[in-house]
């Protein structure tokens, strides 16, 4: 049986060349991404037990029609990343980002809801290996 644990949810910080394409290429102003960017954050979610079957793309906050974007998976212990497939082992880390994340939903999954902990600056190790770039 899958079982899963949010071990933390984390403000994003996006880089100046990244703010810079998507006020030209995806909002048009500043002022518009701020406020598109205003609810990202980054999720990191360990995964035991996990069967073929496992989709963390099915994870989701109800109301939204939002999914984890940009997945990076890593070891159990979180200090080895896989990459962006999902390895071929049980137990593992995942990280996604996710817009428009609101911190008093729950996570919603098949296994179970899954309860946001206040935000929190993202980890040195997580900033340096999921830096967020925008899907437009």
């Amino acid at each position: 049986m899958t079982t899963l644990k949010l071990l933390g949810a984390y403000r994003v910080r996006v880089a100046k060349e990244e703010l810079r394409f998507i006020t030209e290429h995806v909002t048009g102003s500043a002022e518009r991404t701020r406020r598109e960017l205003a609810g990202l954050a980054l999720l990191e979610v360990e995964v035991r037990g996990a069967d073929d079957e496992f989709d963390v793309g099915v994870l989701h906050q109800p109301g939204s029609d939002q999914a984890p974007y940009d997945e990076r998976y890593f070891s159990l212990d979180g200090l080895r990343l896989f990459g962006a497939e999902r390895p071929d082992v049980p137990d593992f880390r995942v990280c996604f980002f996710l817009h428009f994340f609101d911190v008093t939903q729950p996570i919603a999954s098949p296994e179970g809801d899954l309860v946001p902990p206040e935000l929190a600056e993202t980890p040195h190790r997580l900033a340096e290996l999921c830096p967020y770039k925008h899907p437009g």
